[in-house]
């Protein structure tokens, strides 16, 4: 598993592998879309959402390891306290998935994940929205 941890750990590698990695994603998604013709309705609105929810689970990641380097035991159930184990626990959060093995202990933490799971509820709702405001026009 050294292969997993080695790259994180540094504040240019955490950049490089969460903030560049999704561009390059979405620019092969978009150039195969394009290559073979593939229309999706409301591809670039989607892909906006997209985009912007991926950055705010970053910028939660953020807050959180922010909050962490203030209070030391404001979460319970962090191996390392790295920054990625702060973003992990951002999306867990806002995708609402919930696991577990990640707990905010204090009422900082706590309020900023509930904050950020009503943040995932309304960007699922404007994905859902966006998508079918295109079929709605059709019909």
């Amino acid at each position: 598993m050294d292969w997993l941890r080695a790259p994180f750990g540094s504040y240019w590698t955490d950049f490089v592998y969460f903030m560049i990695w999704p561009l390059l994603l979405i620019a092969t998604l978009v150039y195969i879309f394009k290559k073979n013709r593939i229309h999706i309705p409301n591809f670039k609105s989607v892909l906006i959402v997209c985009v912007v929810f991926w950055q705010v689970g970053m910028l939660f990641g953020g807050l959180y390891s922010a909050v962490w380097y203030f209070d030391n035991n404001a979460f319970i159930g962090l191996k390392t306290g790295g920054n990625f184990e702060f973003v992990y626990y951002s999306f867990v959060t806002i995708t609402t998935l919930g696991y577990g093995d990640i707990e905010p202990v204090s009422y900082l933490a706590r309020w900023l994940s509930v904050f950020e799971a009503c943040v995932g509820l309304f960007f699922i709702s404007i994905l859902i929205a966006v998508l079918i405001s295109r079929t709605d026009k059709k019909t």
